[in-house]
């Protein structure tokens, strides 16, 4: 056990990361001492910046865009999820500075949403809007609960095939039978007939950054699109900053389910920080961590939507 946790989040920009304040509540939790600091690192300075940490004995780090897949040649090895999804999110090292990257993004993903709608997941269609990172983690938590049937919509038609192909992957992982749909989908027309109708989705997971501040005025979806969902649908949006963005804000003001993004922030790290340290953060301490965070984000005074 460390006498002194050097931490750290590697990233670019990284100037509205809230996660040194998260990983401080759980360092003070768990009665450890140690230090969680961002290193903002462009995408051409990835290596050397990560071969410099290691020699300044920095012992666990959170990866974050756009290096969650830029990182994997530059590691020793790979954990069985990362491996998976084809991404990190968390690297541990040891004494002698091997490395191996975690992806702790769709345990988060999973364990943000309450317990009523993990038990509709199996039984019900859910639509994921965008397609990077954060979708391949929504996506394989999903598979991993035997959603039915996924439609995922893709501004970028180019990731279709990868994405196909990594939820066959999960699909034999998991020895699940997730069906994937895959529409085409443009931002700037969300009324597209392709979006138009939403009435079979019981879940919607918006994971692009549309709506994320400073653009609180954005949203992925119209308010037109969101009166077509049923009136028992849930609406969960990964952006945490703002904490209610324009589609929780519209979704909500329809009575809908809305689930924001700070939890998802919450879960991942810690299972990050057990990587790092052994230390689990227990769900009461989650709950306290998130109910801390939220009165940070609240203090900042960020611009409401609606």
């Amino acid at each position: 056990m460390a006498d002194f946790w050097r931490l750290g989040l590697l990233g670019y920009p990284l100037s509205h990361s809230i996660s040194p304040q998260l990983h401080g509540l759980f360092l003070q939790q768990a009665g450890l001492e140690g230090e969680y600091s961002c290193y903002a690192t462009p995408a051409e300075s990835l290596a050397v910046q990560l071969e410099t940490l290691l020699a300044q004995g920095v012992q666990g780090l959170n990866v974050t865009v756009p290096h969650k897949v830029a990182i994997l040649p530059l590691l020793n090895a790979l954990g069985e999820t990362a491996t998976l999804l084809g991404a990190v999110n968390t690297i541990t090292t040891n004494a002698q500075g091997h490395t191996t990257g975690h992806n702790t993004d769709a345990e988060g993903f999973w364990a943000s949403l309450p317990a009523r709608l993990q038990q509709q997941v199996p039984n019900g269609s859910v639509l994921v809007l965008g397609g990077g990172g954060a979708a391949r983690a929504v996506l394989a938590a999903l598979v991993r609960a035997n959603a039915p049937s996924i439609t995922l919509a893709l501004r970028n038609p180019d990731q279709k095939i990868a994405l196909q192909s990594a939820v066959h992957r999960y699909n034999d992982y998991y020895q699940t039978t997730s069906e994937l749909h895959v529409i085409p989908w443009r931002a700037d027309a969300p009324d597209r007939a392709s979006l138009s109708c939403l009435k079979r989705f019981h879940l919607v997971v918006n994971t692009t950054p549309i709506g994320m501040y400073p653009q609180v005025d954005h949203s992925p979806l119209s308010e037109a699109a969101l009166r077509t969902l049923p009136e028992d649908a849930a609406v969960v949006d990964l952006v945490y900053n703002p904490l209610e963005t324009l589609l929780l804000h519209q979704a909500r003001a329809l009575s809908l389910v809305t689930v924001g993004g700070l939890g998802m922030l919450v879960h991942q790290g810690a299972a990050a920080f057990q990587h790092w340290t052994g230390h689990r953060p227990t769900p009461e301490t989650c709950q306290w961590a998130m109910q801390q965070l939220y009165s940070l984000l609240v203090q900042t005074g960020l611009p409401k939507p609606g």
